[in-house]
């Protein structure tokens, strides 16, 4: 791609983001398009802010993308099934928008989210994980990517952390690709998100203005799950472990913990690792960034590690700061 078509585009998106989110922001008050906080939600925030923000920032992403496409389509080749990309983002952010509103039986949203994944395979390597047999491979990639969705969906509890999480992420994969002098899909789709991501934090950073919603953390998920999956895909399984290792521990070991004592996996207990600070009073929303950011910064320079050490030594380091994160957390509870 052109590098000044490139910049003005991104521009122009960033420019356009901020002033649709003020906007929505606006009308959200005006049609009390908020979100209510009730029972343990109260502690976590008592006020109520415009929610569903996420429909803004994934149209616009959706626009930006077409224009790409329609500029340069020799880019988008790598992806066998452009068609199916887009559709698949459109249709979970309608079901999460209605979500937001209206709440959708998780089994029933589970269950769609499996399907719009695996058909969304299509866009990628198939056999991802190639260490195992194709069709092992093939279900390992469907559920872990369905997964990760929810994992997006799961974090985004307190003010800036799930779009903390996006931003890293996308930093991490323009920075591999930099370094690496690989001009991969990856690299463009990153810098979209970047382009809507960054308006959106400055209104969501603590005391939030507006929240992203469903509409929002699922298609994060569907993105950044992409992306994983293609890392993963081209032999970049140690970015991809990096850049999703804090979000992946404290939900999965909260579902553990939470199925332990008879919980069902998706019940709402607000009892992640990451919400504890703030859930008992002990630290405020901008500490918990502070924190989870530090933890962020950490991981962006093991990942400019992996490229003079081996990557497994990196990636053990991601591990441990995740979980010395969690267990730092986890002194909040009560």
């Amino acid at each position: 791609m052109e590098l000044n078509f490139l910049i003005y585009s991104t521009i122009f998106t960033l420019i356009i983001t901020f002033i649709l989110i003020k906007s929505y922001i606006r009308f959200a008050y005006l049609f009390k398009i908020n979100n209510k906080p009730e029972n343990i939600s109260k502690l976590i925030s008592e006020k109520s802010v415009p929610t569903s923000g996420g429909i803004i920032l994934s149209v616009v992403f959706l626009i930006l993308i077409l224009i790409w496409y329609l500029n340069y389509p020799k880019l988008f080749f790598s992806i066998p099934r452009f068609e199916v990309f887009i559709f698949s983002i459109i249709t979970l952010t309608i079901i999460s928008f209605i979500d937001d509103f209206r709440p959708i039986n998780p089994i029933y949203r589970f269950a769609i989210q499996l399907s719009i994944v695996f058909i969304s395979l299509s866009t990628i390597e198939t056999h991802v994980f190639n260490f195992i047999p194709l069709k092992l491979s093939v279900v390992l990639s469907v559920y872990f990517w369905a997964y990760y969705i929810n994992i997006n969906n799961f974090i985004d509890g307190i003010d800036g952390f799930e779009i903390s999480n996006v931003i890293f992420c996308c930093i991490a994969v323009i920075i591999t690709t930099m370094i690496m002098n690989i001009n991969i899909l990856e690299k463009y789709i990153s810098i979209g998100i970047l382009s809507v991501s960054l308006p959106f934090l400055y209104f969501n950073k603590p005391s939030a203005k507006i929240f992203m919603g469903d509409s929002g953390s699922i298609f994060f998920g569907y993105i950044i799950g992409w992306m994983v999956l293609r890392l993963i895909s081209i032999d970049l399984w140690y970015i991809a472990l990096i850049i999703t290792i804090y979000p992946i521990l404290d939900v999965t070991l909260t579902i553990i913990n939470k199925m332990r004592i008879g919980h069902k996996p998706w019940e709402r207990l607000f009892d992640y690792y990451f919400l504890q600070g703030v859930k008992n009073k002990k630290i405020s929303h901008s500490k918990t960034l502070i924190f989870f950011n530090i933890h962020n910064i950490f991981c962006m320079i093991l990942i400019f590690g992996c490229f003079y050490y081996p990557p497994i030594y990196m990636t053990i380091l991601s591990i441990m700061s995740g979980l010395i994160l969690i267990y730092k957390f986890n002194t909040y509870k009560t």
